[in-house]
């Protein structure tokens, strides 16, 4: 029995790692590659020049740095604000709670189209249009991690709150030495889809953002496939670069990420 378990999660791991490794051989050919009759799996001689062309014409240095510092900003501001508004929600009773509670869950399914013209008219009001905090602040309301912070702040228990509030500590204490604590693991869970779902935001960057310098790469991977020139080892190479960094940070976060599972030997 545990020999087909091994064969079963070998076949989901190759099939996992299958997309990058076919991202990965293609940034190492050229533009004929694609057009081969035959499916062709190996090294190509193109990788370094490819990697040349999207740092050289494309400037891929300033992209990486555009879409590292909006997603890290934007996943930080999302997971403090969301935290507080759902500790805010879990933990204290207010008029109108439960309505707000029903608004938030109803917001929460409705298709990002449907307030894409309001999103648009907001970021004009604000003045950050094709501006570097264009790409932070209209994601950092993040419904979806809002109800999962809410859920998860459930669990503090109320009496341990309670009792720090006799001795004496004022909300403030008790939220960021009490509270916070029990859902940090959790948080570095939420830091992690909000930096994901930033790096590969495309739509509203996309739409307001009119100067190059501020390209992110799902805009710069679009500008290259191009059809009037279109480039494939540099596109391949525009889609390794955005999955590497979330690989890494996913190897980096990874035990703060899971919960430690204990094995029980049979």
């Amino acid at each position: 029995m545990k020999f087909f378990k091994h064969i079963i999660v070998l076949f989901l791991c190759i099939m996992m790692l299958f997309p990058f490794l076919f991202v990965l051989i293609g940034a190492s050919h050229d533009s004929s590659w694609a057009f081969k009759s035959s499916f062709d799996l190996s090294w190509g001689k193109d990788f370094i020049k490819n990697l040349l062309t999207l740092k050289n014409k494309y400037s891929v240095g300033r992209v990486l740095f555009n879409s590292f510092s909006s997603s890290f900003l934007t996943a930080g501001f999302s997971v403090i604000v969301m935290e507080l508004a759902a500790y805010s929600i879990c933990k204290y009773n207010f008029k109108g709670k439960q309505i707000l509670w029903s608004l938030i869950i109803a917001l929460s399914i409705v298709p990002q189209p449907t307030y894409l013209v309001g999103q648009i008219e907001t970021i004009n009001q604000l003045g950050i249009y094709s501006t570097f905090m264009g790409l932070v602040i209209p994601f950092i309301i993040n419904l979806k991690i809002l109800i999962y912070l809410r859920n998860i702040n459930q669990f503090i228990p109320n009496e341990i709150l309670n009792a720090a509030r006799l001795d004496g500590a004022n909300e403030g204490t008790v939220m960021l030495k009490i509270a916070f604590p029990f859902v940090l693991d959790k948080l570095f869970f939420a830091f992690f889809v909000a930096f994901i779902a930033s790096w590969n935001n495309f739509l509203i960057p996309m739409i307001i953002t009119k100067d190059q310098t501020l390209f992110t790469l799902p805009i710069l991977t679009a500008a290259i496939a191009d059809p009037m020139s279109y480039d494939i080892g540099a596109v391949f190479m525009a889609l390794l670069f955005s999955i590497l960094p979330i690989m890494l940070l996913f190897a980096f976060f990874q035990r703060r990420i899971f919960d430690k599972v204990e094995t029980i030997d049979d």
